[in-house]
């Protein structure tokens, strides 16, 4: 579901996938994101790291990434994915 190299600097992306109706028809639900870094303590949500894309930074370095797609369409009940970590994020180039 994730993306792209997880280097600094390096832009990563959710491929939030196809959604259907209950005929099995796609519909465009509305998308709502938030990415995580991976610490021990649990995934902690990165602030403002809001949209489908996401710039790896330096204080992602050395961490695992996550990102949470919440699909929601008026009648429906909402869908969320949390994508599988990334690898650790290293030094780009």
């Amino acid at each position: 579901m994730v993306t792209g190299a997880p280097e600094v600097g390096h832009t990563l992306g959710a491929d939030a996938g196809t959604y259907r109706d209950a005929a099995g028809e796609p519909v465009q639900p509305s998308l709502a994101y938030q990415w995580y870094r991976v610490t021990d303590a649990g995934d902690v949500p990165i602030a403002g790291a809001t949209r489908a894309t996401y710039r790896a930074a330096s204080a992602d370095l050395g961490y695992a990434l996550k990102v949470k797609v919440t699909a929601t369409r008026s009648g429906y009940p909402a869908q969320t994915t949390l994508s599988d970590p990334t690898d650790p994020v290293v030094q780009g180039d």
